[in-house]
């Protein structure tokens, strides 16, 4: 009987499965529910995504005001 060599990850052990047992197990794999942390409510990552643009656009407008006090000080000075 031939069979079939597979890691369950790099450092894990290795597993001997029967041609008759892989198919099984990747069926009974396809069948089991994905899990998720992702539900309709979930306002966290929307939360830290408003906190970071108003943060860039503080940045942005002390940059500009950066830029038109040197843009003035050369007009100044010619």
């Amino acid at each position: 009987m031939t069979s079939r060599h597979t890691r369950s990850n790099a450092q894990g052990p290795l597993f001997m499965l029967s041609n008759e047992e892989l198919p099984r197990l990747e069926i009974l794999n396809r069948q089991q529910p994905q899990p998720s942390n992702i539900t309709m409510d979930d306002h966290g990552g929307q939360d830290d995504l408003s906190a970071a643009m108003a943060l860039m656009h503080q940045q942005m407008q002390q940059m500009q005001q950066t830029i038109n006090t040197q843009e003035a000080a050369r007009q100044a000075a010619v």
